[in-house]
């Protein structure tokens, strides 16, 4: 093949993109409240314990439910770093949008231990915890045999939990999920971000390319800051719950 033919990947990206590296590195890393946190009320034990009364047993299922959320949106920290800084833009977006998803289930699960810290009907969030655990709208076995049967709760019944406490989330939503479809003219703007199809030297790319950046990375930011408020407010709230049980 003649050399005139082959593309040969711009560099220019990387100069561009540089600029959000240290709000990356600050939204990927654990901060020491939540660390702390997780040490001092070990979620571990939720595991082991054999509750005798329905209230603390919903707590605690509730409580398992936003630990294992938590732990998925620390497992994609370090790939969403990894692939922004590498270039690949195009699945950046996909990788929020999870990520996001992940702190609205613990957001949710959050406003459940709240209500039965209010002393709301147990049996209305143990309905809704069953969901949470064992819901599903496609077949899934479940570990003792059988298919899940029940609906899982909507996604954009955790979108919206968010949206009370954090107003415009519903919107950044949205707009992951759109970079996440396959949307030609969205897709390409995150195609051209980075190699091998590099577009920045074309002053209108640069300009628009830069918007859908800062915004996945404002999306990024506030899922990784709202989902350690969350985790923080859970285990507080179960660690309350079960001891006053």
């Amino acid at each position: 093949m003649s050399n005139e033919w082959r593309m040969v990947p711009k560099e220019s990206w990387r100069e561009e993109t540089k600029i959000y590296h240290s709000r990356l590195e600050r939204a990927s890393s654990l901060s020491s409240e939540v660390g702390d946190t997780i040490k001092n009320k070990y979620p571990g034990k939720y595991w082991s314990s054999q509750p005798d009364d329905e209230t603390t047993s919903v707590a605690i299922k509730i409580v398992i439910y936003a630990v294992t959320g938590f732990s998925y949106s620390l497992a994609l920290r370090p790939i969403i770093e990894q692939q922004f800084k590498s270039g690949q833009f195009m699945i950046v977006p996909l990788n929020v949008r999870f990520f996001f998803e992940m702190w609205g289930g613990v957001h949710y699960a959050k406003s459940l231990l709240e209500k039965l810290s209010g002393k709301e009907s147990v049996e209305s969030e143990f309905k809704k915890v069953n969901k949470l655990l064992m819901g599903a709208r496609s077949e899934v076995m479940l570990p003792w045999g059988g298919l899940a049967t029940e609906p899982s709760i909507h996604i954009m019944d955790f979108i919206r939990s968010i949206e009370k406490d954090y107003k415009g989330s519903e919107e950044l939503y949205n707009f992951l999920c759109e970079a996440s479809h396959p949307n030609f003219v969205q897709n390409t703007y995150f195609q051209m971000a980075g190699p091998p199809v590099s577009n920045w030297d074309n002053v209108k790319f640069n300009e628009h390319g830069h918007k859908l950046l800062e915004k996945t990375l404002a999306s990024y930011e506030l899922a990784a800051y709202g989902s350690e408020r969350d985790i923080i407010g859970a285990l507080c709230l179960g660690d309350k719950l079960v001891n006053e049980n």
